[in-house]
């Protein structure tokens, strides 16, 4: 995989080979045609390529979950539910977009935009990564913007972040058998 680096910055590697990113087409299509299983349009594109995301993912999926204790389900689960929506080339024009205009009211900070498959907030991504979200430059906030724009990054981090949030709420928790926690909480579905 190393032969495959183009670019690097102080958060990752970026790589030419990756999963085709939701675009504008893309939520044209899903928004402007009429539901067809036939065809493919409408919510059934969107669900195709929400499909075809976590098929393609299914390796790093598995290996992220793994690494961090989790369900390799509830990732691809998250995976499968945030894939699509919003085209992924725009958010870090929106981030900039926010940090010149944060002077105006009911402007959010830059750092609360969401990027990549698996959206991620710039401030959630960079406490993960036990970073102080305040002390991150414009620069650092684009350069982890565009790390979470690829895959492998991005699903270790949500792993990793869905691993502490359940550490959070259980410290003493098996985080890979969830369905412990429920039991233990009364939420087990039955």
């Amino acid at each position: 995989m190393q032969n495959n680096i183009v670019a690097r910055n102080k958060f990752c590697d970026i790589t030419q080979i990756k999963f085709r990113k939701w675009n504008e087409i893309d939520a044209m299509y899903w928004k402007l045609t009429k539901n067809n299983p036939e065809r493919k349009s409408g919510e059934y594109y969107s669900n195709a390529y929400k499909d075809a995301y976590v098929q393609y993912n299914r390796r790093l999926i598995i290996e992220s979950a793994n690494a961090f204790g989790i369900p390799p389900e509830l990732l691809g689960g998250v995976a499968w539910i945030e894939a699509g929506g919003k085209p992924e080339e725009y958010k870090p024009l929106t981030m900039i977009w926010r940090e010149q205009f944060s002077f105006m009211k009911n402007v959010k900070p830059a750092d609360h935009t969401s990027v990549g498959s698996v959206a991620m907030q710039i401030r959630v991504a960079a406490t993960t990564l036990g970073l102080d979200p305040g002390t991150l430059t414009t620069r650092d906030q684009l350069e982890l913007a565009t790390c979470l724009l690829e895959d492998e990054f991005n699903l270790r981090l949500v792993a990793q972040h869905l691993r502490d949030l359940i550490l959070y709420d259980y410290p003493d928790a098996a985080t890979l058998h969830p369905t412990d926690i429920l039991n233990r909480t009364g939420f087990s579905g039955d």
